[in-house]
């Protein structure tokens, strides 16, 4: 839908009247995924869906190592961050959660957790990475430095 300006957000959407949902599929690649996800075409296609939904949800592939994420995270209102329990590396996590505009992380979503397998120590990080908390210490870690 993004790559074709002739079509609109009520041609492209499948409504699922029962779950009162629309859907709008990625669809087939035609191009560069960079150009799309950069183009004002996306901006204009996301606004009017802003306007017409309560919430609107992109589902994206993980932060690293593929980009496209990252470049969607600069479009949205804010980032839910699903972490797969018992599988996903600290670091790995770090890293994903430093690519991103602290004030832009809602949460994070630690997926397939048993309660067997959950240690306390899982527990307490689980507590601890609630966004506000997250933003604290991301901003004491960054604080004095200087970006680029």
């Amino acid at each position: 839908m993004v790559a074709d300006p002739q079509a609109t957000l009520d041609s492209a959407t499948q409504k699922l009247k029962p779950f009162n949902l629309s859907i709008l599929t990625a669809g087939t690649r035609n191009g560069a995924v960079h150009q799309t996800l950069r183009s004002s075409r996306l901006d204009a296609v996301l606004a009017e869906a802003r306007q017409r939904y309560d919430y609107v949800v992109l589902d994206t592939p993980p932060l690293l190592p593929v980009f496209d994420s990252a470049l969607l995270a600069n479009a949205v209102d804010g980032v839910l961050m699903v972490v797969a329990a018992n599988q996903t590396p600290r670091k790995l996590l770090g890293e994903a959660l430093n690519m991103l505009d602290p004030g832009k992380v809602l949460g994070i979503v630690l997926q397939t957790a048993t309660a067997s397998r959950c240690s306390a120590t899982t527990t307490r990080t689980t507590r601890t990475t609630s966004p506000s908390r997250w933003q604290r210490r991301h901003r004491r870690r960054t604080h004095g430095r200087k970006t680029s």
